[in-house]
């Protein structure tokens, strides 16, 4: 039994094709089968069926799948360490659904081979469910998913952050200025929706399906920018995460409606196999992934206390008043902590829950959040209060004009 026996039988039992593991592997055909048919006379028996021209995985093949999986591991393994080099080699195969891919990874990427260069990286886009099951079966090394948190006892899962997702409008349309939208609202609109299995795509339909709503027409792209395009046109309504659409948003071509309903929020996140060898080269990525996406300058203010020390503080503090039922705040959510790492070198930035710290809002004047109030060395520098939805260019000018006082 040969190494090279095992990964091919390993992209076959995957495939359920001697053609696409044969396109796969680069080989002849006739070379994928002579190898099956060397693997199926050493152990005396047939590792797959012939149906006509499908095949499928006979039991002697199904269990051989675990012990091909392991031996192909502890052999890349085996490369890794015995050379005594430590330094990150190899191949890297990564999975990522579509909106990571366009707007989280490129950075991320761009850094990796920078550190990196002797990693080659495979990228395999997919559903979050897909991901999960390609993970669990050996077929990648690592995965980020969009989602709310998983739990699967075969998978290492870290969250990494929440990421805001947006029911969103062209400017004209009528629900734009309304300062409430329900799911109620919605009913008769057009929606736009992506794939099956995507999760912020369940996530709106469970809140529209809560309430009994029954759009007018439902679409469905396989692509955001194509749901982009046809929001800003008129087409319909769509829900989208946040990170997809914020040059969209800064250039007035879609607008964030107010929405009411249920917590559209998903969870990007990293996982790997529980039992996979983690390489050098995989170490690097997660290591690199958590530096990246989790770096954040924005605190929580627990107590009273910590909230008295910080405003006291030489440096300037910005405490930012809101409430997790807010959906302005929400809003807020999805590009303060950008500004907050943009203007770090002048400003720690805190959030403050208004309903957590009544005392608060009433000692400031607190009337309306999401709210801002400049601290230094205890004396109010600036404030800006206001009971209206806050766009990242108001809060930077604020910020802005702050630092020019």
């Amino acid at each position: 039994m040969e190494l090279k026996q095992l990964q091919t039988f390993q992209v076959v039992a995957r495939e359920l094709s001697f053609t696409r593991a044969a396109e796969i592997l680069n080989y002849a055909q006739s070379s994928i089968t002579a190898q099956i048919q060397a693997l199926e006379e050493e152990f005396h028996t047939p590792l797959f069926e012939r149906l006509g021209k499908r095949i499928i995985l006979t039991e002697a093949g199904e269990r051989l799948v675990y012990y091909a999986d392991q031996l192909l591991q502890l052999a890349n393994e085996a490369l890794q360490i015995v050379p005594g080099s430590l330094e990150p080699a190899g191949v890297l195969q990564i999975g990522a659904p579509e909106s990571l891919f366009t707007y989280r990874l490129p950075p991320i990427l761009r850094e990796f081979r920078r550190r990196y260069p002797k990693v080659q990286l495979r990228f395999y886009p997919g559903i979050c469910p897909d991901l999960r099951r390609a993970v669990a079966k050996g077929e990648l090394d690592v995965t980020l998913l969009l989602e709310k948190p998983v739990h699967m006892e075969s998978l290492n899962v870290e969250l990494l952050r929440i990421e805001n997702t947006f029911v969103l409008a062209a400017p004209d349309h009528p629900l734009a200025c309304s300062k409430h939208v329900l799911p109620t609202d919605l009913s008769g609109q057009s929606i736009l929706v992506t794939e099956v299995g995507c999760s912020y795509r369940e996530l709106f339909e469970q809140s529209l399906t809560k309430e009994n709503v029954q759009p007018d027409t439902k679409l469905e792209f396989a692509s955001v920018e194509a749901i982009k395009q046809c929001i800003m046109t008129g087409i319909g309504i769509a829900a989208l995460p946040e990170i997809t659409v914020q040059t969209e948003i800064q250039q007035g071509k879609l607008v964030p409606l107010h929405w009411s309903g249920n917590d559209l929020s998903v969870v990007t996140q990293i996982a790997w196999h529980k039992d996979k060898w983690l390489s050098p080269a995989m170490r690097a990525f997660i290591d690199l992934v958590r530096e990246m996406l989790r770096r954040q300058t924005m605190q929580t203010i627990q107590s009273l206390e910590q909230f008295y020390t910080e405003i006291r503080n030489a440096k300037s503090s910005v405490m930012i008043f809101s409430a997790d039922w807010c959906p302005d705040c929400r809003y807020l959510d999805g590009f303060i902590d950008e500004i907050s790492k943009e203007y770090e070198q002048h400003f720690q930035f805190f959030k403050v829950d208004r309903d957590q710290f009544p005392e608060l809002c009433d000692t400031y004047d607190i009337l309306g959040i999401p709210s801002f109030i400049v601290f230094q060395e205890g004396t109010i520098k600036g404030r800006f209060i206001s009971k209206n939805r806050k766009t990242r260019k108001e809060v930077e000018d604020f910020l802005n004009q702050v630092l020019q006082a």
